[in-house]
């Protein structure tokens, strides 16, 4: 990526926002955030800021750098300030149509699928979000209750993927079959989602949302 005074103060302020998560300084965390605002979209600010700093929180846990407790308060924080973003998103007119997001079974941080509903529910879509490790059972359930036409599904870890691979037959079955996206780090490239039933693969909830776009039109 090209280097811009707007990409050079956004990666200030993303550090920035970094240890504001650590230190679990909600206020702090805040003014970072109204400050990516002046400089960029909304949307921008969820994939550029919020999202890819907790990312880093989360590197760092795995090296030993934070501990349980830092790494629950800036999940914490961060879920504050999705709440604050997510009226700020621009809006298109409803779908009437319904999708479902969550994380796959034995997944606990839900931040990534918050962010995919939240574009859903922007472009539209009634949006149900289930948040952490959702059995493949429970979710078809639910989708049948519902009605749902799109099922998203968040991996972020390899081993979960049979357990993926489970709920994507459990939904397959179902009478009216959702179309079923999988996306998360657990899938670094689309075959990998594709071999375990998904109907498609999106790196990013601007991605799965122009996808969805195309397969239900307005």
């Amino acid at each position: 990526m090209t280097s811009t005074p707007a990409h050079d103060a956004l990666t200030t302020i993303r550090e920035r926002y970094v240890r504001a998560l650590l230190d679990g300084d909600a206020i702090a965390a805040h003014g970072h955030v109204a400050e990516a605002l002046e400089l960029v979209p909304v949307a921008e600010v969820y994939l550029d800021v919020v999202h890819p700093a907790l990312h880093e929180v989360g590197r760092r846990w795995e090296r030993d750098t934070v501990n349980v407790a830092e790494e629950h308060l800036a999940t914490s924080v961060s879920e504050v300030m999705l709440a604050e973003l997510a009226g700020r998103l621009p809006r298109t007119p409803r779908r009437n149509r319904t999708a479902i997001v969550a994380c796959g079974p034995g997944e606990q941080h839900a931040i990534g699928s918050r962010i995919v509903a939240d574009f859903l529910e922007a472009d539209g879509w009634d949006t149900l979000h289930l948040g952490a490790t959702t059995p493949g059972s429970a979710l078809a359930e639910l989708t049948v209750a519902r009605h749902a036409e799109v099922i998203a599904i968040s991996v972020s870890l390899p081993l979960r993927i049979p357990e993926v691979a489970d709920a994507c037959r459990r939904l397959k079955a179902l009478p009216f079959a959702p179309v079923v996206a999988l996306g998360g780090q657990a899938f670094t490239r689309p075959s990998q989602a594709f071999a375990v039933g998904a109907d498609l693969h999106a790196g990013s909830p601007t991605d799965l949302v122009a996808a969805l776009g195309d397969r239900f039109p307005r």
